[in-house]
């Protein structure tokens, strides 16, 4: 059995899960305590500015400071645009889509028919009048 555990260890051997490159153990905790330092005061400044509320679930506040964190960190370039995602999708409204551009054109449309209908119907009117008196 002792032999078995062993083994495994050997085989699982690398770096730690959460270390970067060239970066030592004491080096790491200190920059990951410095991070998270830095995600509480962000968090507390997007409440003050009521980014987030007291309504939101506090799992998402608690996701978003990590993401936080993450940023601060110097994991790798896919793991921190993955948490620069996130943390725009909280915080920022994405861009009016084209389909309301598109709406509007459809409603401008709509109203010019519809004051052209108007106008014919007024012209048709005004002709009928005329055409009955003869």
């Amino acid at each position: 059995m002792l032999c078995h555990l062993n083994r495994i260890r050997k085989l699982s051997g690398g770096r730690p899960v959460g270390s970067y490159d060239g970066v030592r153990k004491e080096e790491r905790i200190k920059i990951n305590e410095a991070a998270a330092q830095y995600a509480k005061d962000m968090i507390k400044k997007m409440a003050d500015k009521g980014i987030i509320t007291e309504l939101d679930d506090p799992r998402a506040e608690e996701a978003l400071e990590n993401a936080l964190a993450v940023m601060r960190t110097p994991a790798n370039q896919g793991v921190k645009l993955q948490a620069a995602k996130l943390i725009l999708e909280y915080t920022k409204a994405k861009p009016a889509a084209k389909s309301e551009i598109t709406v509007n054109k459809a409603e401008e449309w709509l109203a010019a028919v519809a004051s052209e209908e108007k106008h014919d119907n007024e012209e048709g009117d005004a002709g009928d009048a005329e055409a009955a008196p003869e």
